[in-house]
């Protein structure tokens, strides 16, 4: 057996096992409850990793059947993924309900962009629409995530340790994934199998993240962000500014002209 694809089997089964062990901490400190998109994206992957092993060793890498079943299951995962996002962003930004409005809007909108070109890159041919859709997702990922982080810094918005943690393994893997793509064509075929192995180990350093973030007890019962009364932004944390506070009542005040029930 090759070098590169001995080390891939040992990567593979540390990934498979990271994402089972970070499956076993969601639910054993009952964490699924509060990130249930996170915990259907990481339960999705290893699905996913299980049936495409089986995949493969039935009909083969390069069988047509083991292709298509590959890109399902993978658009499957992406869509998890890209709730996962979305959910994060709530957690972050949902106490602020017209910020919040703004940002859910603007994930429809970056979230529409992506299927449409997706469409139109590959000409409407699903197999290849799912790897268009994949590389355009993690790099509207990797943006959101730095914008997110961003935001929360500049605005002191409150994150928890958690929330920045797992902000952070999305980010790292998205960046990657992108750059993959960037370089991917320059890499001579004898150097891919290796540039791959990187891939990988960026994955499982991801999850290591995560199963860092995890590691604690389980977290408070999570509310629906409610909009409270301008006076008692004071008495909930110092750290809401007054740039904050009137950028969210400003936005408030906007989409309550176009919502009324806001």
């Amino acid at each position: 057996m090759p070098p590169a694809e001995t080390i891939q089997n040992v990567l593979w089964t540390t990934s498979l096992a990271l994402q089972i062990v970070l499956i076993v901490i969601l639910f054993h400190r009952r964490n699924h409850r509060a990130y249930p998109f996170f915990t259907a994206y990481i339960a999705l992957g290893v699905a996913q990793s299980m049936i495409l092993a089986l995949v493969y060793r039935w009909w083969g890498f390069t069988a047509f059947r083991s292709f298509q079943v590959a890109w399902l299951s993978q658009s499957l995962v992406l869509a998890a993924r890209a709730s996962a996002v979305a959910e994060l962003c709530r957690k972050v930004l949902g106490i602020y309900r017209g910020i919040w409005a703004l940002a859910i809007r603007l994930l429809a909108v970056i979230a529409l962009i992506v299927v449409v070109y997706a469409c139109y890159v590959s000409s409407w041919r699903w197999k290849v629409t799912v790897l268009e859709a994949d590389r355009a997702t993690e790099l509207a990922i990797a943006s959101i995530i730095v914008v997110l982080l961003a935001f929360s810094r500049y605005y002191r918005v409150p994150i928890t340790t958690t929330d920045r943690l797992i902000a952070i393994g999305l980010c790292i893997y998205s960046s990657s994934y992108v750059i993959n793509n960037s370089v991917d064509v320059k890499i001579p075929q004898e150097y891919y199998s290796y540039w791959n192995l990187l891939i990988e180990a960026v994955y499982i350093t991801s999850l290591a993240i995560w199963t860092k973030a995890f590691w604690s007890p389980a977290l408070e019962k999570v509310e629906q962000p409610r909009l409270v009364e301008p006076s008692l932004y004071q008495e909930l944390s110092p750290a809401i500014n007054l740039r904050l506070r009137m950028l969210n009542e400003q936005l408030l005040a906007f989409w309550r002209t176009k919502v009324p029930h806001l």
